[in-house]
């Protein structure tokens, strides 16, 4: 049964980490094929050309549509590969960074719908990005959620990638955690967070503030908090060594996987037994009701 894990990308260190992140999803899928390829003329006795089918694990981060515009619908597992789409909601309040992701090689791999910009941007300010672009942007964020959720069989959590040391990512990004654990309880919310360095003087005048007040957020509201050093990225990419670099990235983000199932897999496993429970919740969710129902119950 597939099962569907929501990345979240929000500002623009979360949407270039998302970038390399979908980037190497992708050359993973491919070298895959390429080998089932590879099994399939060997051992096949017939002449007939080799073609790649969706499977249950792609569908952990991807959809497979039959089209690349937005009135597409999905095609089961085991249909051939048609048109890949991530399973990613891209935000930011700039549109420099989601732009260069649009005309970049894998650009029609994100759906327009689930792209969510401004102009001006949080200007590195922590209290900007929570208090005025969340409520702003409430809305647009649960339609892309929604639609989200309308695509999946069984969503197991949100990974939500971004850094602490800007206005986007940290501000809006701990309105997002919020706004989720308000919304939907019951799936687990996993953040990959980029911290600013302690020692070294930072480009950003307020990263330390922006630093202390989203920690104090997401020690409320997230389920896992996966911080990675900014330094530790730097000397890494100053070093010289991109086979190192990248080796050390797809490793990071197996690990981060191997604990969202071993620490929850009896979490995920109570999700499952209480479908009806979890299928009303994502109908209130989606027909708008989630509030009023929170509302209901903390008057009782």
């Amino acid at each position: 049964m597939p099962r569907e894990v929501f990345v979240v990308q929000i500002g623009q260190c979360g949407n270039q980490i998302g970038g390399q992140f979908w980037e190497t999803l992708l050359e993973e899928h491919a070298a895959a094929v390429a080998r089932e390829a590879e099994a399939a003329k060997k051992w096949s006795r017939q002449n007939a050309s080799y073609v790649p089918r969706f499977s249950v694990s792609m569908s952990t981060f991807f959809r497979n549509v039959n089209a690349r515009h937005h009135a597409c619908y999905d095609l089961g597992d085991g249909q051939p590969l048609r048109t890949l789409k991530a399973r990613a909601i891209l935000i930011d309040m700039e549109e420099g960074v989601l732009n260069e992701l649009r005309r970049g090689s894998f650009g029609s791999l994100f759906d327009e719908r689930h792209l969510i910009s401004d102009v001006s941007g949080a200007g590195n300010n922590w209290a900007h990005g929570f208090c005025v672009y969340g409520p702003e942007h409430r809305d647009r964020i649960a339609e892309s959620l929604r639609r989200s959720l309308e695509a999946a069989e069984s969503p197991q959590g949100f990974l939500i990638l971004h850094s602490l040391g800007g206005g986007t990512g940290s501000g809006l990004g701990s309105f997002v955690v919020q706004m989720l654990e308000e919304e939907l309880p019951d799936l687990p919310r996993f953040c990959c967070s980029v911290v600013p360095s302690p020692l070294q003087a930072d480009d950003v005048v307020t990263a330390p503030y922006n630093n202390l007040l989203s920690l104090l957020h997401l020690r409320r509201h997230a389920s896992c908090v996966l911080p990675v050093s900014n330094d530790a990225l730097v000397k890494m990419y100053e070093a010289g060594r991109p086979p190192l670099f990248r080796s050390s990235f797809l490793f990071f983000f197996s690990l981060f996987f191997a604990l969202f199932v071993f620490a929850f897999s009896a979490f995920l496993a109570g999700i499952s037994t209480n479908d009806d429970d979890w299928r009303e919740r994502r109908h209130d969710f989606q027909s708008g009701r989630a509030e009023t129902r929170e509302k209901e119950m903390c008057i009782r």
